[in-house]
């Protein structure tokens, strides 16, 4: 049986779950509606994969600066700084490219919230949470960009 300390509370885990769902909806249009509303759903898709991409970043500035050790917070502060400047870069050049580019991003996180769980600076069950919802986001934008790709 698992540990309760390393189960995410149910709040996180239904907000999060319900986070992917603009995304999912992006790729449905984007599969089953006329040509204007996929562009319209991949403008969409990509630029709100940029908004949780900084997000991500966000809720890693908070961590370190509440749990982080002063002598590691310059590290983890400039590390939650990179997913913003990132996504800005994805949304300034939008394109199946940078879509997937997006993708990749969402899997290189996973590397930042195993270590911030593993030094005590995120909570026990915060990489629980993020596997699951960082592959999705993944697979999602890796999806898009490819339909993308192969309509234009």
């Amino acid at each position: 049986m698992q540990d309760r300390a390393n189960l995410p509370p149910r709040p996180a885990l239904v907000l999060g779950a319900a986070g992917l769902l603009p995304t999912v909806a992006a790729l449905l249009v984007m599969l089953f509606a006329g040509r204007a509303n996929q562009d319209i759903a991949f403008r969409a898709a990509g630029t709100y994969g940029a908004i949780i991409l900084s997000f991500l970043g966000g809720a890693w500035w908070g961590l370190a600066a509440a749990r982080g050790h002063k002598r590691d917070l310059m590290f983890w502060l400039g590390l939650a700084v990179l997913p913003a400047l990132a996504a800005w870069g994805v949304v300034f050049a939008l394109s199946p490219r940078s879509v997937a580019v997006l993708s990749g991003l969402f899997l290189l996180c996973l590397w930042t919230d195993r270590e911030l769980t593993r030094r005590f600076v995120a909570p026990e069950w915060w990489l629980a949470m993020r596997l699951p919802l960082s592959l999705c986001m993944a697979g999602l934008h890796m999806i898009i960009a490819v339909v993308r790709f192969v309509r234009t």
